[in-house]
């Protein structure tokens, strides 16, 4: 009975998870779309002066990237354990 419980609570954090991340994407997406169009006017004018304001090196976004992937790596690990202890 405990099990039962406790994957009935594992499947509405679940469930709320991906009701809050999706109105959370939309106004995302919203404000990335502006963003864009603001990008192109810019330098789509014809006394274009645009000047990049960041330059990140090549390594440093590999880094981050990589660092990413060992989070999640370790999120599915550590969730797939936790499952599968719930079950033996």
């Amino acid at each position: 009975m405990q099990k039962i419980g406790l994957i009935a609570i594992l499947i509405t954090c679940f469930l709320f998870g991906i009701i809050c991340g999706g109105a959370e994407t939309n106004n995302t997406d919203i404000a990335l779309k502006e963003e864009i169009e603001q990008f192109e006017e810019q330098i789509t004018d014809k006394n274009n002066s645009y000047v990049p304001s960041v330059d990140i090196p090549e390594s440093a976004i590999y880094s981050i990237g990589r660092k990413g992937e060992e989070i999640i790596d370790k999120a599915f690990d550590f969730g797939f354990g936790f499952i599968k202890n719930l079950f033996e």
